[in-house]
């Protein structure tokens, strides 16, 4: 997702374009028409290797400011495997936004992970069950027929509008976001950071102190999955840095 000022003045409402990259699936159309929904938004465009016309016309209903203004396809891509898919794919689309627009703010939105619920209540091993299987118990709760889209859809939506509301200068906007990060000794890590007009503008290190020792044992299991995860995803880049 990427997001660019329009033209707005202290007597108008807030506005800016809005670049949905890969538009058509389950969750990314729930996801556009929430967008398409926002008071901060004055144009949705959508890009996809599929056909996005279906797509376009049901959001061109919905009586909106937003506009839907045009249908572009992306080159088709195949890869031998998932994770060369998206990251090949987000690679190629994040070096074509910056070449052009350099400080626009692009945000990455993938299937979370099982990872450290901090809680500090009685309940808290249960909780934190429960949480890292509610995307399991969805698909249970389908037949296996489909996924959690739905909350995945408003979990963008949310950061996107997040992001939008730093852009106009709120100075007291914060959200969860994986980053590169000092928090820990690892060089990637998910955390509440405060979010500026163009950058991260803090990470909030408060949420990994005065951990449960529950809490404590579940952050040390996972970081060495954690770590290999990242390794993986340097060895990526570097390699497409070489063949570059």
């Amino acid at each position: 997702m990427g997001a660019t000022s329009a033209a707005a003045t202290s007597s108008e409402a807030p506005s800016y374009k809005v670049a949905l990259l890969r538009a058509v699936g389950e969750i990314r159309e729930p996801l556009a028409l929430l967008i398409k929904m926002s008071p901060w938004i004055s144009a949705l465009h959508l890009y996809d290797t599929k056909d996005v016309t279906s797509v376009t016309a049901n959001l061109s209903h919905c009586d909106t400011p937003a506009q839907v203004p045009n249908i572009v396809m992306l080159p088709m891509m195949t890869r031998d495997d998932l994770f060369n898919i998206n990251a090949s794919t987000v690679k190629k689309l994040v070096d074509v936004v910056v070449d052009n627009y350099p400080k626009v703010l692009i945000h990455i939105i993938n299937n979370s992970r099982k990872s450290l619920v901090s809680l500090t209540d009685d309940e808290v091993e249960n909780l934190t069950v429960k949480i890292q299987n509610s995307g399991t118990g969805v698909v249970e709760d389908k037949g296996g027929a489909g996924f959690a889209t739905l909350s995945m859809a408003y979990a963008a939506t949310r950061f996107i509008e997040s992001s939008l509301r730093a852009l106009d200068g709120d100075e007291d906007v914060y959200e969860c976001s994986y980053v590169e990060s000092n928090l820990t000794e690892l060089t990637f890590f998910a955390s509440r950071v405060k979010l500026g007009r163009n950058e991260i503008k803090a990470l909030v290190p408060y949420d990994l102190q005065d951990l449960t020792e529950y809490e404590q044992k579940a952050l040390e299991a996972l970081k060495p999955k954690l770590k290999a995860s990242i390794e993986n995803g340097i060895a990526f880049a570097n390699k497409q840095a070489v063949t570059a």
